[in-house]
């Protein structure tokens, strides 16, 4: 065997080798793979252990030529299974749930079919050796192993560990290698394999179509804090015209119906669909269905809607139990998720069953009633009835419950979500949900309807100061500035006199900015601008920081310096029951709030809940918002559609059992969004 060696190969395989560097790296160095596809990075391995069998044949010795590619092949190997490894063993919690299973069995099996359709086409049936023919599936399926990469740029709502290096590093590797092609086959050389040619350029295009979807929405849109909507499709070629399916003007108006509460829109209901891959900023898979029907209860699987980008409080379908490999490596990934997580949950919740008392949870267990205390009183207004969010109680929920916060003030236990709500609707579904009983709007600055939510509350014809109004820094080069900026901007656009409660939207941008945002927000509460602050997104290690600052604070210039911390929200129910961060706040009296409470519709089937809901005679959707009401959360459904607003607030009239709750404990670590908990920087 000869080899034949210019600078763009050279190149190209130093370009390829350092990406992988990188990629480590920036895994490591963030403690999360968020972003990452693990689908794609197995589909790498598949690629690289079928290409290079002959590692087992053909001797390394005889010149530089056969050490480099010795070498490099060990090298891609290890390296590619090494981040599976990572992704599925070191940092599990940290990855995203995908929905390209499919995608990636047909991207293998349709590699297979094409291998020697591909030698028959181009090397007239030539009967190849079994090594020729596995590398020449290797470079088929290698051409478009970036998919479920580029579809979970899609699904995801996070800002990616993936940087702008790894991006350089892995498109200049195709294009070295084009280079080197071009030189091999009109050179002297005259060695022109048109098999590796025709995938390079579909893989080069599909990396380029990469790129593009990482800088026009990853970077600009998520970092920026920006909200992503289905008019980011349009950035993605190869998404929004080959895999996509194109929709009506009409579609960028629309907002969904509630997958999350099963909701399914009848023929005669006006609300157009938007089935486009990518839409909202999430992938979804045709195959996977919604229920339909009465409640969402009855149902039959139907072609999946889009879904919602939830950044802190929407809902949607993301369909059935997510698979991150599935078949392809034998055994299902998320079960490798489960068994970290329980090694950090099952603990705290084993301690936390005993200690910590929660807030109307487990009312009839014996063990909690023996720390229970009933602290029921009246409030000042309208004669809500209001409790500690730290004592368990006997007493009966109903939708004027009220917390007390730790700033003194209270927050309804159940709030009106309204995150990628447009602002054309906001207004007069606001007004609904305060017709039905809610008192308590959660907006946010990133959601650019505060002013339209707060007009609904203003014309609600219930007083001002009986309702509660939360809003949140954007994510956007978070500071002191920005969030100072944020509560000035919240304030001058809605026309209240006051917010409620203004949280940290996420812990991104370093220590300085957190902190630095926290210190905004005390001076907002000394201004009269804000009543109450809090956090969203915090993890246990962001929480200690938060706290210690405080601390520090009110050691140099006295008590109540530093702030008050009232309220951490965060993405709450039974598959994401986050003990640590629960346990930490109950401890120090934080209120903690669930948004994403209805899982984004991804258990409207799940054999926990169907039981239950027809034991009760309620819907999923509702066993889940009063799991949460018992599990002493307030809790943040979200809907755009007016007889689900009604629905969500049926919950206050039944109750479950403590056998129930404990069904409900399922001891697994599934969050269906973003997890900046675990974020590191």
């Amino acid at each position: 065997m000869t080899f034949n060696f210019n600078i763009f190969r050279i190149l190209g395989d130093l370009s390829h080798a350092i990406s992988h560097m990188i990629l480590i790296a920036v895994i490591h160095s963030n403690r999360s793979a968020e972003g990452v596809s693990l689908l794609t990075q197995v589909l790498y391995v598949v690629v690289f252990s079928t290409r290079y069998v002959d590692l087992f044949y053909t001797s390394p010795f005889g010149d530089w030529h056969r050490w480099w590619n010795f070498v490099l092949k060990i090298y891609f190997i290890t390296t590619s299974a090494y981040i599976v490894f990572v992704m599925t063993r070191v940092f599990a919690r940290t990855r995203e749930r995908e929905k390209a299973m499919k995608l990636g069995g047909y991207a293998t099996l349709g590699s297979l079919l094409l291998t020697p359709v591909m030698t028959g086409i181009f090397h007239k049936w030539h009967p190849f050796t079994f090594g020729e023919n596995l590398w020449t599936f290797s470079i088929i399926l290698e051409s478009v192993a970036v998919l479920p990469q580029l579809l979970l740029l899609r699904q995801t709502n996070v800002p990616t560990v993936i940087d702008s290096f790894y991006l350089v590093t892995l498109g200049s590797y195709r294009g070295f290698y084009i280079l080197n092609w071009l030189v091999r086959g009109f050179g002297p050389e005259h060695n022109f394999d048109p098999i590796r040619t025709l995938f390079g350029i579909i893989q080069t295009g599909l990396y380029i179509d990469f790129a593009w979807v990482y800088w026009t929405r990853q970077r600009v849109k998520l970092r920026a804090g920006g909200v992503v909507d289905s008019d980011d499709l349009s950035r993605s070629w190869f998404v929004g015209r080959v895999l996509g399916r194109k929709s009506t003007d009409a579609d960028r108006d629309d907002f969904d119906y509630d997958a999350e509460a099963g909701d399914v829109p009848s023929p005669q209901e006006s609300r157009p669909r938007n089935n486009k891959w990518g839409a909202r900023g999430i992938s979804v898979s045709a195959d996977e269905g919604v229920l339909d029907g009465e409640n969402g209860q009855a149902s039959q699987p139907l072609t999946a809607p889009d879904a919602f980008e939830d950044d802190s409080d929407d809902e949607g379908d993301l369909g059935g139990t997510a698979y991150s490999v599935g078949w392809l490596i034998g055994y299902k990934a998320d079960n490798l998720n489960v068994k970290m997580a329980r090694k950090h949950i099952i603990g705290a919740a084993f301690l936390n069953s005993f200690q910590g008392p929660s807030p109307f949870t487990g009312m009839n267990s014996p063990r909690r009633l023996l720390t229970l205390q009933r602290h029921l009183v009246v409030a000042p207004r309208r004669g809500f009835a209001t409790s500690s969010a730290h004592m368990a109680t006997e007493g009966k929920l109903d939708i004027n419950t009220k917390y007390r916060l730790k700033s003194g003030y209270e927050i309804p236990v159940l709030g009106f979500g309204v995150y990628q709500t447009p602002a054309a609707e906001a207004t007069d579904l606001v007004k609904r949900a305060i017709s039905v009983g809610y008192q308590h709007v959660d907006s946010a600055r990133a959601y650019r309807n505060e002013k339209a939510s707060a007009t609904g509350l203003l014309a609600s014809g219930i007083p001002r100061s009986s309702l509660f109004f939360t809003s949140k820094v954007a994510p956007k080069a978070l500071s002191y500035d920005s969030a100072r900026a944020d509560v000035d901007a919240t304030l001058a656009e809605t026309g209240l006199d006051y917010v409620d409660l203004y949280l940290i939207h996420a812990p991104y941008g370093g220590r300085e900015a957190r902190l630095g945002a926290w210190k905004a927000l005390v001076e907002a509460v000394d201004a009269g601008k804000v009543r109450s602050i809090g956090v969203s997104n915090y993890g246990v290690h962001h929480l200690d920081e938060l706290e210690a600052w405080i601390k520090e604070k009110e050691e140099k210039e006295g008590k109540g310096k530093g702030g008050v911390l009232s309220v951490n929200q965060v993405e709450l129910h039974p598959w994401c029951a986050r003990e640590d961060i629960v346990q930490w706040c109950r401890q120090r009296g934080v209120v903690l709030e669930a948004y994403s409470p209805l899982v984004r519709a991804t258990k409207n089937t799940d054999p926990l809940l169907l039981p239950l809901a027809k034991k009760y005679g309620k819907t999923t959707a509702q066993i889940l918002l009063r799991w949460s009401l018992q599990k002493g959360f307030v809790t943040l459904p979200k809907t755009v559609t007016m007889s689900r607003i009604e629905e969500n607030a049926k919950i206050f009239d039944f109750e479950l059992d403590a056998a129930d709750m404990k069904t409900l404990e399922t001891g697994v670590y599934e969050p269906c969004t973003w997890d900046p908990t675990v974020s590191r920087d």
